[in-house]
């Protein structure tokens, strides 16, 4: 169960990065994500290309307590309006034999994320994808689009956190809340300049 935990938190990574405040519209965002999407102009503090450093979670909102660090390699260029992510995640074959998976129920897994076995057995699947991003002095924003499962159309996902930049690292802090205990949580994620 643990194991497909992380992996459930690396395929979020790819289609959220993280999940943050998600945009059910726009106006119904607080005041500071209103803020932030609403600028035409970004600061360049993070233009350039970033290597993800760690991307530890928490099963709070407040990133207190032990976190766990997810295993993620990949790497992302900023520009002044969208960014460009690349990432390489390994599936392993014993994780899912573990849990019940016969092989063929993992190669057919893989061959649906556009993964490849490799020689070990395990599943590689690299992804790279395109996203805007807005960033100022309160905070910052990722805006995902991908496809839809039921009919095709264009989904978008906005996700909002803050951002503390240092010299050559870059650390952006996502965290959202709900009533439910276990819908709760914080991602940090370290990031140092290429």
């Amino acid at each position: 169960m643990e194991n497909i935990i992380k992996i459930n938190l690396i395929f979020m990574m790819t289609i959220l990065l993280i999940i943050g405040c998600e945009d059910k519209k726009v106006e119904d965002s607080p005041q500071w994500v209103q803020d932030i999407l609403a600028r035409t102009v970004n600061n360049d503090d993070l233009v350039g290309s970033w290597t993800y450093t760690s991307v530890t979670s928490y099963d709070n909102s407040d990133c207190s307590g032990g976190g766990e660090t997810v295993d993620y390699n990949g790497s992302v260029t900023y520009e002044e309006s969208d960014a460009i992510r690349s990432e390489e995640i390994v599936l392993l074959w014993t994780d899912f034999e573990a849990k019940g998976y016969n092989e063929a129920e993992f190669q057919e897994m893989c061959a649906d994320k556009d993964g490849v076995i490799n020689e070990n057995g395990d599943c590689e699947i690299a992804d790279e994808y395109t996203f805007v991003y807005f960033l100022n002095d309160d905070g910052y924003c990722e805006v995902i689009s991908f496809d839809g499962k039921e009919n095709g159309e264009t989904v978008e996902k906005t996700f909002c956190g803050e951002v503390s930049i240092m010299d050559e690292s870059a650390e952006i802090t996502f965290t959202w809340s709900s009533e439910e205990w276990d819908k709760s949580g914080c991602k940090a994620i370290v990031l140092t300049e290429e």
